[in-house]
């Protein structure tokens, strides 16, 4: 397994299982999961992972939905499609919600939905990337980040009660260390 320090991220790459993720002792608060092929992980270890998890590929088509939301968020150049079936329906309504909107779209050789399960880069996939991320942490200190990934955890593992719970603890503590400035 790499780790490489970027930008206020680190990128986790070459690697064959999630069981290597244990050992991670990153020095910033996302981590960033490269993989080369696709790979299996485990539900709980995911969801108890101590940093806001991104996983960044150019195409994630070769990923069931359950390892996708494993994940707090995906990137990728090239669409997610799932097969308009019963069974990818339901699982893709469970993932984001009954009323959630997707975009149809039908091809020649299967009915295939688009959804909104990954946000799309265009470009050089790399510095799309970078420039993703840069956007969103730039203005961010390792506190208010730190602040996030609390209440994504949370999520990712707690009711709605414990997210709300978890969101106002970390409001006020960010008042608070604002106030000391």
């Amino acid at each position: 397994m790499k780790l490489t320090e970027k930008n206020g991220y680190t990128i986790i790459s070459d690697f064959d299982s999630a069981v290597e993720f244990a050992d991670i002792n990153a020095e910033t608060a996302v981590l960033v999961f490269m993989p080369e092929k696709s790979f299996c992980a485990d539900a709980d270890f995911m969801r108890n992972i101590p940093y806001i998890t991104v996983l960044a590929s150019e195409s994630l088509q070769d990923y069931s939905p359950e390892i996708l939301m494993m994940f707090d968020v995906r990137l990728a150049k090239e669409p997610y499609f799932m097969r308009n079936s019963a069974e990818y329906l339901d699982t893709y309504r469970k993932i984001c919600g009954k009323n959630s909107a997707y975009c149809y779209e039908s091809t020649p050789e299967t009915d295939n939905f688009q959804t909104d399960l990954i946000h799309q880069l265009s470009g050089n996939f790399t510095d799309a990337v970078d420039e993703y991320l840069t956007n969103i942490l730039k203005v961010k200190s390792d506190y208010q980040i730190k602040a996030i990934a609390s209440c994504l955890i949370t999520a990712r593992k707690g009711s709605a009660d414990a997210v709300l719970d978890e969101e106002s603890k970390q409001f006020y503590r960010l008042i608070r260390k604002k106030a000391e400035v």
